[in-house]
């Protein structure tokens, strides 16, 4: 999960999917099935955008929507690299590198076009 992902598993309800630390093996939290986790990057890149289109905000409106579209276009392309990963891990796909496979899907087409 260090690149960020689905996380597989059952709701909280049913006991959830525990995440340990890797080096002591103590658990640090509890996730459940659907919930989407983000690597350091990308959550880093996420906090600072939203920071700025904060700040933005103020002095230029326009400005500030235009940045949180990108935003959104940026943490789309985010998903499908994911769901791509897991689907060539799913699919014993060595050395894919993290990129998106081509596809028809026109949600991806377009994402693919901004950022």
């Amino acid at each position: 999960m260090a690149d960020g992902g689905m996380v597989q598993g059952p709701p909280h309800e049913q006991g959830g999917v525990e995440a340990v630390q890797e080096e002591t093996g103590e658990p640090i939290a509890e996730v459940e099935g659907g919930e989407r986790i983000f690597s350091i990057e990308d959550t880093q890149m996420m906090e600072q955008a939203a920071a700025q289109i904060a700040q933005l905000a103020e002095q230029d409106p326009a400005g500030a929507d235009e940045a949180a579209k990108q935003l959104g276009y940026a943490v789309v392309k985010m998903i499908m690299k994911q769901e791509s990963n897991q689907a060539q891990e799913s699919q014993g796909v060595p050395g894919s590198g993290g990129q998106p496979t081509t596809t028809a899907d026109p949600m991806a087409q377009a994402a693919n076009s901004f950022v």
